[in-house]
């Protein structure tokens, strides 16, 4: 072990590395550094003021600003928006500083000054949950917000797509409640919640959400209450919270900020912001939501799925060396994330472009049996039953079928196919699940689905188009044509309205030649589309800051 005096001659970073070896609670670090007396006042503790202190001014926060380094190894863009601290005589601080030479940094730095021991207590708390969040209050479409760090403030951020128009277009004047007819794939952020941290770290009583209402970000609740519903036609069921889930609590200062909650019944209104064929702000619907739900709203975090190619992400078989999947190449390079995609204009309207989180799912169908215990069962039994369990899984987990039906039986159609396929060891799927929805397929559900390994024929029975020769596929979101490279069978969602008696429909995965983002440029199509429409893809920018 290291002695006193020696343990106290080592720099701070390999200090801190010690340290964060040990924990990267700060709760657990100054526990374990008090018990060392020297070392808790000349590298620890934060106040290196105290008159019998006789270190380097800098001792008491050199070690903090180590830890926040290693415990928090986000990229530079991210490091460059924490709050700014006292000390910046690193030359990575440094960089960062030149990042930030702007007005609203300088600003900020003259406003806050925390220590690296004040500003570890802030990224422990809410570095972990930077990211997207859904705010579970505005289903069944749901609305995606980003918490991250800006300019030393906590920020949150709807992102929103709005109508890209051509330059010679006039339509600046549009009235609010004016219908809406053109198409939103424009992806823009709108600010909504800004929180400010004071020298010791603790949450400054200057947070805002909208036009100046003070707000608290806590713990969510078990419930969200009554959700929107639409026109009387269908009532929804709250969508549970996460354990994860936070609340946006927004204080109101006297009973003109904001208006008492309405009726119990929550629902669109003819002229109201949440009507999706009106025209309004952003910050009117998030306005309506705070009254309708006493001031407070739930966010729940969106997971985003590993970055890796898919014949990386995709785990190997436990009986098998290598997975036959990763050596084919007819996979496609779709890359797992969060898309854009336009669903139904005209009955939608605002909330026609929808999000959804795109991702694999891979099931090992090889045969696996070698026990001979003498349970009474033969190979060939044990086998059978193994095989069943994989299916029944499929059966449960990719076609929901406890809750949704399939009348043009896709799932027995696949598990045939499969099965008379020797070579089909394992089975491959591309999901695409809502993260904002609409009022048919609601956020959350699972919209879309396709087989990429192995390859699937077509599934001739029960289709109302039987599109077996898909060459050319329009675009939703601006009705341009485009080639069909390369397609795979797949099944999308069919619903009623408040996703009532939902059903699967057979589909493909298409990727498209000729489009602006090819070969990335993919697509789903539903096999009842018969002007060969296809909901396109794109890929939200955005997230590229959250892949490490």
């Amino acid at each position: 072990s290291l002695s006193r005096m020696s343990l106290l001659s080592l720099p701070t970073t390999l200090l801190a590395h010690i340290a964060s070896y040990v924990s990267q609670k700060q709760k657990d670090i100054i526990q374990i550094c008090s018990c060392h007396s020297s070392l808790w006042r000349q590298h620890v503790h934060k106040n290196t003021n105290d008159d019998d202190y006789d270190g380097d001014k800098n001792d008491g926060d050199n070690i903090w600003r180590s830890l926040c380094r290693l415990s928090f190894p986000l990229s530079e863009e991210r490091i460059a928006h924490w709050p700014k601290t006292s000390l910046t005589t690193s030359s990575a601080t440094d960089s960062i500083e030149a990042m930030m030479n702007d007005s609203a940094t300088t600003k900020n730095r003259e406003k806050t000054c925390l220590s690296w021991m004040s500003l570890y207590s802030i990224l422990e708390q809410w570095v972990p949950r930077e990211g997207f969040y859904t705010i579970l209050n505005s289903y069944p479409w749901g609305i995606l917000l980003l918490l991250r760090f800006r300019h030393g403030d906590l920020v949150g951020e709807i992102i929103w797509h709005e109508e890209e128009k051509d330059n010679d277009d006039d339509d600046d004047d549009l009235e609010e409640g004016e219908n809406v007819n053109a198409g939103f794939t424009k992806a823009t952020l709108h600010e909504i919640i800004r929180m400010r941290f004071k020298n010791d770290g603790s949450i400054c009583s200057t947070s805002k959400i909208l036009n100046g209402i003070p707000v608290l970000i806590q713990p969510g609740e078990k419930s969200i209450g009554p959700v929107l519903s639409f026109l009387s036609i269908f009532s929804l069921v709250s969508p549970c919270p996460s354990d994860r889930a936070l609340c946006i609590k927004a204080l109101r200062r006297n009973d003109n900020d904001m208006e008492e909650e309405g009726e119990e019944d929550i629902r669109f209104f003819s002229e109201g912001p949440w009507n999706p064929l009106t025209k309004c702000s952003v910050s009117d619907m998030i306005h309506e939501l705070c009254n309708l739900h006493s001031n407070c709203i739930t966010i729940d975090p969106v997971d985003l799925p590993s970055y890796l190619p898919c014949h990386l992400l995709l785990p190997k078989s436990e009986n098998n060396a290598s997975s036959s999947s990763s050596l084919v190449c007819d996979i496609p390079l779709i890359k797992p994330g969060l898309y854009s995609g336009c669903y139904d204009l005209q009955l939608y309207g605002k909330f026609s472009t929808e999000i959804m989180r795109v991702e694999y799912r891979r099931y090992d169908l090889t045969k696996t049996t070698t026990d001979h215990t003498g349970s009474g069962r033969s190979g060939a039994e044990k086998e059978k039953a193994e095989t069943d369990a994989i299916w029944n899984a499929i059966h449960r987990d990719i076609f929901l079928c406890e809750k949704q039906r399939d009348d043009n039986e896709l799932f027995q159609y696949l598990r045939t196919a499969i099965e008379s396929n020797s070579n089909a060891n394992e089975i491959v799927f591309v999901l695409g699940k809502k993260v904002t929805g609409d009022i048919h397929v609601c956020a959350g559900e699972l919209t879309w689905g396709a087989v990429v390994y192995p390859t699937i024929g077509v599934h001739r029975e029960g289709n109302h188009n039987n599109n077996t020769s898909l060459n050319r596929i329009v675009d939703k979101s601006n009705s341009k044509q485009y080639d069909v490279a390369r397609k795979w069978w797949g099944f999308g969602t069919l619903a009623y309205p408040g996703f009532q008696s939902p059903c699967w429909s057979a589909g493909y995965l298409v990727q498209l030649a000729g489009h602006p983002n090819s070969p990335d440029a993919f697509g789903f199509s539903w096999d009842i589309d018969v002007e060969e429409e296809a909901t396109i893809l794109r890929w939200l920018e955005i997230q590229n800051e959250f892949h490490q």
